[in-house]
């Protein structure tokens, strides 16, 4: 579990409803960090000369259809999934489970 979610004295059930061990859904995660189209508007980042319109909350490809759990986690280290293809998107503000 991240330390932010250890700092808020969260137990697993909080995120998996059912007690069962399985990825938590997009509504699970946006009960606490939603609503969605305020993480898209916090998330968007500057145009470049490389790409437009990058926001990791809301892909050119997948709209907003991409599960939390695409890119986050809390039990291995958070990825950036459009660098599964690009390779090259950086997002500074991007957290990881260190």
């Amino acid at each position: 579990m991240s330390q932010h979610h250890k700092k808020m004295e969260l137990s697993c059930k909080d995120c998996h409803a059912s007690g069962q061990k399985v990825i938590p859904t997009k509504e699970a995660c946006l009960t606490c960090h939603g609503p969605l189209d305020e993480l898209r508007d916090a998330a968007k980042q500057p145009e470049s000369e490389l790409f437009r319109d990058t926001n990791p909350h809301y892909s050119l490809h997948y709209g907003d259809g991409l599960e939390c759990s695409a890119c986050h986690s809390e039990h291995k280290p958070a990825k950036i999934y459009c660098n599964t293809c690009h390779h090259n998107f950086e997002y500074p503000d991007f957290p990881t489970n260190k």
